[in-house]
């Protein structure tokens, strides 16, 4: 309970919180699958390179 008694406006505050908690996950998310999923994609064309004919 406030002091003063009059509850607070904190609706803003909310918003604000769930927009860059928003934006964080859109941003790190995509970050977090590529580190995973890079090795893998790099050595199935290594291995597609090292076969393929027609690669210099």
């Amino acid at each position: 309970m406030n002091i003063s008694g009059q509850a607070r406006n904190t609706r803003p505050v909310s918003m604000l919180m769930i927009a860059l908690c928003v934006l964080f996950l859109r941003t790190i998310t995509p970050l977090s699958v590529g580190m995973v999923y890079l090795p893998y994609q790099r050595e199935k064309l290594l291995a597609l390179a090292s076969v393929d004919p027609y690669t210099v």
